[in-house]
């Protein structure tokens, strides 16, 4: 099944809009669609290129916090939906509780998945890579999301 969006999210990158929009390609990355106070829909490709070993856990949960708060503020935020294609993996667990830590109980829990969407009102997850962009980035994503 092909789920067609507006617009698709490149890996480490985010863009915001009112339409239908989504991402695509999660391994060990984390999806996110967050609704927003103004009525725009926030989606970002979270990637880490810290490997997850658990000495890095702590490091990624840290920056992932600061990197989203770059972007998202808490006063902004309605609710977070996570996915990964790998929710065992631990730079995604690590990944997403340092979205946990930035806005807390907005973010709802990690799962699994391989694609994340926000189409018709509500979100939506893809188990492959379906998900199709009437424009696709990265030319007009902003970013990078990418924890370092």
């Amino acid at each position: 099944m092909v789920v067609q969006v507006s617009y698709k999210v490149h890996m480490t990158y985010y863009h915001e809009s009112t339409g239908s929009i989504g991402t695509d390609g999660l391994g060990p990355c984390v999806g996110i669609i967050a609704k927003k106070t103004n009525g725009s829909i926030f989606c970002a490709h979270i990637a880490s290129s810290l490997s997850g070993i658990p000495s890095n856990v702590p490091i990624i949960t840290a920056k992932t916090t600061e990197l989203i708060n770059k972007y998202l503020k808490n006063a902004d935020l309605v609710e977070m939906s996570c996915a990964s294609g790998n929710i065992k993996d631990s730079s995604a667990t690590a990944i997403h509780k340092g979205l946990v830590d930035a806005y807390g109980t907005k973010v709802k829990a990690l799962v699994q998945g391989t694609g994340i969407y926000f189409k018709d009102g509500a979100v939506g997850l893809v188990q492959a890579d379906t998900i199709k962009g009437t424009t696709e980035g990265p030319s007009d994503d902003n970013g990078p999301m990418d924890i370092k």
